[in-house]
């Protein structure tokens, strides 16, 4: 891992689960699974989860790469309901999570605030939650991220320009009747980003 890596900016993020029979680890692709994973990852950083289900592993090991996340310990992400999942287990994980700090925590906050105001000025007129300015207002917002993503924000590097995405492993934990019950996080690492 590098030390030099800016998180002033944003960095997709993929999730891996070991294979209950295989042990290999593979892309998670369940939007539910993907969900909880990413509040695992979002609740550790902001330090909303409490004390006794913090990770402090995963903590520090993104503290030890990111001093501005050191200094103030904030993220937000984002879930992209449209990002294509792969059909295989050896096609590449999706990228359909997507965190953001340093100062581009205030980018997404404004944007989520826009349509948040929007809804609530359309459900005081209306009366209904949903509506074609609704969606219209949806589009915009997914619009607004796609720009922070691909056009403002400076992707996390290895400080010579080369992005990095950042994978996180976990394994299933089954209850006495063979449904899932959580996922246990396993460890997280950086790689150049080859899909950039």
């Amino acid at each position: 891992m590098q030390n030099n890596i800016s998180f002033k900016g944003c960095i997709p993020v993929e999730f891996y689960v070991k294979h209950p029979i295989t042990k290999k680890y593979i892309p998670m692709t369940k939007d539910k699974n993907i969900k909880k994973c990413q509040n695992f990852v979002v609740r550790n950083l902001n330090k909303t989860l409490s004390e006794k289900n913090q990770n402090d592993i995963f903590i520090n090991a993104y503290k030890a790469i990111d001093p501005d996340y050191a200094k103030t310990p904030v993220v937000r992400s984002y879930f992209d309901k449209y990002e294509p999942r792969p059909k295989t287990a050896h096609e590449p994980a999706p990228r359909c999570v997507w965190l953001f700090t340093g100062k581009d925590v205030d980018s997404i906050n404004k944007i989520g605030k826009e349509l948040g105001k929007e809804k609530s000025d359309f459900f005081e007129a209306t009366g209904k939650k949903e509506g074609a300015e609704i969606n219209q207002a949806k589009r915009r917002f997914r619009a607004g991220i796609n720009d922070l993503i691909h056009k403002i924000c400076p992707r996390v590097n290895d400080g010579k320009g080369n992005p990095y995405v950042m994978r996180i492993l976990f394994t299933p934990e089954y209850d006495k009747k063979g449904m899932l019950k959580k996922f246990n996080f396993q460890d997280v690492f950086f790689d150049h980003d080859m899909k950039y």
